[in-house]
C-alpha cells in the first residue's frame, strides 16, 4: 500500500495524485480517505505496518508543519520506504539538504502534474519490480539493514551532518590555503588490467580525509564516526555495471557506475539522485582503492574529500 501524506493546503493535489495512482492500479491510503474516525497522527499510526512505500508531498511550508515532522519522524524510524514529491524549490541549507540527499524524490515544481505523476510512477514501479527480482544475496543485504539498531542509523546520520555541517563553517578561505600541497597527485594502478577487472568486486572503507578544520571536540567526534563507518560502509560493483552502497546513507544505494580510463575517473550514477558523482581515482589495484570528490560550497570555497577502501576477499 502507498500512503500520500501532505497539509491540509495541498489536500487537492494529495486526492488527484492519489487518484491517478489508482487508475495504475496502486493500493493507497490519505487522511481523506480513512474512514476510522481517528485524528490524522492515530489513524497514520494504525495502518503504519500495511505501507510499503509513504510519499510525501513537500512544499516549503509542509516541512516545517509539525503533523508532516511527526509522520516522517515515524515513516523514518520503522525503516519505510519514502518518496519526496517536491512541489516548490527548497532553500539550500542543512535540514533541506540531509531531506534531498536521503530519499528518492521527484521534482514536481518545475514540470506539469502529468510528468511529475509519471516520474512518481516509474519510481513506485521499479520499487516492485526490485521486491520481486532481486537476488538472495541483495535481499540479505536488505534485511540485515532493517535489522540494525537504531544506534547505527543515528551514527550514519550523523556522519554526513557533521561532514557538512563543518564545511558551511569553513568561511575563512585562508584557513584552506593549504590544501591542495596535502593531497598527492599519484596515480597507481595494477599493471596490466583494466580499471572495469579491477574495480568489481565488494569493499569497505579503510579511511577516510578531508582538509576541514577542526576543534578538539569536532575531532573526537569525527573519529568516532569514521570508526563506525569501517564497520557499516560496504560498496560492490557488479560487472553488469550496477552498484550496491550501504553504510553511509540510512538507506541503501543503487545505481550504475562507468570508467574514464584515460582521464581517471571513476563516474557513480545513483538511481535516487539526478546526474552523475565524478570520482578521481588516485589508486587502483587489486587490493586497494583511493579516490578524490571536490566538494563546493560557494564560489572560491572548495573541499577535498578523500575515501580509502580495501577489496574484501571472495573467499
Amino acid at each position: 500500500m502507498v500512503a500520500l501524506i501532505s497539509t491540509k493546503e495541498n489536500k487537492k493535489d494529495n486526492i488527484k495524485l492519489t487518484k491517478y495512482l489508482e487508475e495504475k492500479n496502486f493500493e493507497t491510503w490519505n487522511f481523506w480517505k480513512d474512514t476510522s474516525g481517528l485524528n490524522s497522527l492515530e489513524a497514520f499510526k494504525k495502518h503504519l505496518n500495511n505501507f510499503s512505500i509513504i510519499v510525501f508531498i513537500i512544499t516549503k511550508q509542509s516541512i516545517q508543519n509539525n503533523l508532516i515532522i511527526s509522520l516522517y519522524k515515524l515513516a523514518f524510524e520503522k525503516n519505510k520506504e519514502i518518496i519526496l514529491f517536491v512541489q516548490s524549490k527548497l532553500d539550500f541549507n542543512l535540514p533541506n539538504w540531509f531531506f534531498l540527499e536521503n530519499h528518492n524524490w521527484i521534482n514536481a515544481y518545475e514540470v506539469s502534474f502529468d510528468t511529475s505523476a509519471q516520474g512518481l510512477l516509474d519510481l513506485l514501479s521499479e520499487y516492485s519490480e526490485n521486491k520481486i527480482s532481486t537476488t538472495e544475496g541483495i535481499e540479505q543485504i536488505k534485511d540485515k539493514e532493517k535489522n540494525k539498531k537504531s544506534l547505527y542509523i543515528i551514527l550514519g546520520i550523523f556522519i554526513i551532518i557533521a561532514v557538512i555541517y563543518f564545511l558551511y563553517q569553513q568561511n575563512n578561505q585562508d584557513n584552506r590555503t593549504t590544501k591542495n600541497t596535502s593531497i598527492e597527485k599519484i596515480i597507481t594502478k595494477s599493471k596490466g588490467k583494466k580499471y572495469e577487472e579491477l574495480i568489481i568486486g565488494t569493499w569497505r572503507l579503510k579511511n577516510y580525509y578531508d582538509d576541514i578544520k577542526r576543534n578538539s571536540q569536532e575531532l573526537i567526534q569525527y573519529q568516532q564516526t569514521i570508526e563506525s563507518l569501517k564497520q557499516t560502509f560496504v560498496m560492490t560493483f557488479y560487472d553488469n555495471n550496477t552498484f550496491i552502497r550501504k553504510g553511509f546513507t540510512p538507506q541503501e544505494e543503487r545505481g550504475f557506475w562507468r570508467v574514464d580510463e584515460q582521464n581517471n575517473y571513476l563516474y557513480i550514477t545513483d538511481l535516487n539522485k539526478t546526474g552523475e558523482d565524478r570520482l578521481k581515482i588516485l589508486t587502483l589495484t587489486k587490493d586497494e582503492f583511493i579516490f578524490e570528490i571536490p566538494v563546493y560550497i560557494a564560489p572560491q570555497q572548495i573541499s577535498i574529500v578523500r575515501l580509502s577502501l580495501y577489496k574484501v576477499s571472495q573467499n
